[in-house]
């Protein structure tokens, strides 16, 4: 199977299943923590890779004053964006391509207090992961924070498998508990071919990277298995 999330298929598949994902309510409250922690209301939030815009609408409903850029470069994806919040104020939905050199300063006319991002800088190549990490750095206001509620690799064969047995269970048990009796296996059948577009990196790595390129107090604050939400702050 090849998965592109530029077909509707791909798109619905992921969105249909997000409420299941294990532990997203904790990542979620872990990111919106380390954006109130910069001490300020944020006045404007970028959320990269934005999907249907469950992060960014996240930080929009606790924070709904503030201008909100979903920037995604998935069609079906965008779709759903402007359905959930193309009627919002404060919120600007726009295509862009994560991949492209630049494309910060193109989403950002001005310095932006947050930048967030869920489940979608791991479909970049690795290269192209730490630039963009450099990029948002140059974008972020003095204090800012960047967060990323990510899927990052193990460190080893023997985690990387207790991580997707774990996690296949927790999809069955919450499906069939909305009344969709379903099998860890058959979440396995469904899930695992969909794995080819990950280009996955150690949570350590990336935190090592933030470190290196000049952001401050940069951590990872939840993880559970290849689950990880982890950023850092621009220098006051």
């Amino acid at each position: 199977m090849t998965v592109t999330w530029k077909d509707e298929d791909a798109a619905n598949h992921f969105v249909s299943n997000r409420e299941h994902i294990p532990c997203m309510e904790y990542m979620f409250e872990a990111a919106l923590r380390m954006v109130r922690d910069i001490g300020r209301p944020p006045r404007r939030i970028v959320d990269l890779g934005c999907g249907s815009g469950a992060t960014g609408g996240a930080m929009h409903r606790v924070w709904p004053d503030a201008q909100l850029v979903l920037a995604d470069y998935s069609p079906p994806m965008l779709k759903l964006a402007r359905e959930n919040y193309g009627g919002e104020e404060n919120v600007t939905i726009v295509e862009a391509d994560l991949i492209d050199p630049g494309v910060m300063r193109r989403l950002c006319s001005e310095p932006v207090d947050a930048v967030v991002s869920s489940a979608a800088i791991h479909h970049l190549p690795r290269e192209r992961q730490r630039a963009l990490y450099e990029e948002v750095l140059d974008v972020l206001t003095p204090g800012g924070a960047f967060v990323n509620i990510e899927h990052t690799a193990s460190a080893c064969d023997r985690t990387e498998a207790i991580w997707w047995r774990w996690f296949y269970d927790k999809m069955a048990e919450s499906r069939s508990a909305t009344g969709t009796p379903t099998t860890w296996e058959q979440v396995r059948d469904e899930i695992a071919p969909r794995q080819e577009v990950n280009i996955l990196t150690r949570v350590d790595t990336q935190v090592r990277w933030l470190r290196d390129m000049g952001y401050e107090d940069a951590d990872c604050v939840f993880k559970v298995f290849e689950m990880a939400v982890f950023g850092g702050y621009k220098p006051a």
